[in-house]
């Protein structure tokens, strides 16, 4: 299931329930599919289309906020793991888990051979509720 940008409303997924805003795209190249908040650990699973990466393992990251303050993120991103489909496909789907206490927005990095694609992008984050 893939959630679209103009996509409204609460979404059902194995892990947990969110809330989708209609947020503007920078790349389609990555996706977030939905995320969990609780406790202070932030969850979820993104999708990302499949690109050479020549040597460089691809890299999923999500970095989160604290109010305003983005400081301790960038120092503590969490790192993202590939889920290994059953058959070869045009998407990859990487599940994320970790520490964000007190988050309150995120944002989703990919970066493929030099190359760094965001979502959602634009300056804007997903926020949790």
């Amino acid at each position: 299931m893939k959630i679209s940008a103009a996509v409204l409303g609460a979404v059902s997924l194995p892990f947990g329930v969110i809330n989708a805003a209609a947020i503007s795209k920078r790349s389609e190249q990555i996706s977030l599919k939905g995320y969990k908040y609780e406790g202070g650990i932030l969850s979820g699973e993104a999708t990302v289309q499949y690109m050479n990466c020549g040597r460089q393992n691809p890299r999923v990251q999500v970095f989160w906020a604290a109010g305003d303050s983005w400081t301790a993120s960038k120092d503590w991103a969490i790192e993202a793991g590939k889920v290994f489909p059953p058959e070869p496909s045009q998407y990859q789907t990487y599940t994320f888990q970790g520490k964000a206490p007190n988050a309150t927005q995120f944002y989703l990095k990919y970066t493929c051979y030099l190359k760094e694609f965001y979502d959602p992008g634009n300056f804007v984050n997903y926020h949790i509720n």
